[in-house]
């Protein structure tokens, strides 16, 4: 049963309704003073700018984080909204409970820069952290609603680039299926306040303008074979919108041979751990997290 706490969480975020009339501005401008309003940092949470390949990112850690992991995370809202910034108590809270240090990409958004640009400079961060001498057992891959769609991307990209592989990828909410055929779209829209099929299919139009293909295996990395990808994690709340996203993505993964570990949380909306801070559903996502990252890169006190 969720906890009274996330009842009242529901009760703030209000009814479900689609935001696809707002202006992007607008809508990026909401999403900072949400994060800036409800999840103030924490204390010991260290936040510096740092460029990487000619990527502006954040570096983040708190508490104890060391250098002996790195995660690079990538930022939810739809390919159109969202920064490091409106993510940094999750990226906080995950470096705390993971003992690692997270990058993360301010990628180009779009409708000014649509796809591939948010991959391209995902691609860049992570070569250029490999090029660093960073190695690829200490690395994790992560990301949040469509940051984990495009952490999914970047896998594909590295492994057919030849790059090495990372010791796994953390995805929560994933959206994998731009072409929107996931039923729980439409199942699910009453209980999930924050994603409606109508400001998802703007998304999309957005991020792949007028004549993309949202079917693109690099767009919808559900329909991308995934054979010889690092091993996943894989978080979703059952009372979603992007329930099937994560569910069939994990389905299509282990048919693929991938090392898939599937976390599912009932009654959680759309990425429930980016409010941590005020529901325990989310602190103990995070935690779940966090011993994923510490089990594929082990710490000398792990």
């Amino acid at each position: 049963m969720a906890s009274p706490e996330f009842a009242a969480l529901l009760a703030a975020l209000g009814r479900p309704q689609a935001d696809a009339d707002l202006g992007i501005q607008a809508r990026r401008a909401g999403f900072e003073r949400l994060a800036d309003s409800l999840l103030p940092l924490d204390d010991d949470v260290r936040c510096q700018p740092m460029m990487i390949g000619g990527v502006a990112c954040d570096g983040i850690s708190a508490g104890s984080a060391g250098p002996r992991r790195t995660i690079v995370f990538l930022h939810g809202g739809g390919y159109t909204v969202g920064s490091p910034r409106t993510h940094r108590d999750l990226l906080g809270r995950l470096s705390r409970a993971a003992g690692a240090f997270v990058v993360a990409p301010d990628y180009r958004l779009a409708p000014e820069h649509p796809f591939p640009a948010a991959l391209e400079d995902a691609v860049q961060v992570y070569r250029t952290l490999l090029s660093l001498g960073v190695p690829p057992s200490g690395l994790l891959v992560a990301g949040d609603s469509a940051g984990g769609g495009l952490a999914l991307s970047l896998l594909l990209t590295a492994r057919d680039a030849g790059l090495p592989s990372p010791a796994g990828a953390m995805l929560i909410s994933p959206w994998t299926d731009l072409t929107l055929s996931g039923a729980s779209l439409d199942e699910n829209a009453a209980c999930d306040p924050l994603v409606q099929r109508r400001g998802a299919a703007a998304s999309v139009q957005r991020y792949i303008g007028a004549a993309g293909d949202a079917a693109h295996p690099l767009v919808s990395p559900l329909f991308a074979d995934l054979r010889g990808l690092a091993p996943l994690f894989i978080q979703v709340g059952l009372a979603e919108a992007l329930r099937d996203d994560a569910l069939r993505l994990a389905e299509r993964a282990n048919q693929a041979g991938v090392d898939v570990e599937l976390d599912q949380w009932p009654e959680m909306i759309h990425i429930w751990p980016f409010f941590a801070k005020l529901i325990p559903e989310g602190r103990g996502a995070i935690d779940r997290l966090a011993r994923f990252a510490r089990a594929r890169v082990r710490g000398p006190i792990d």
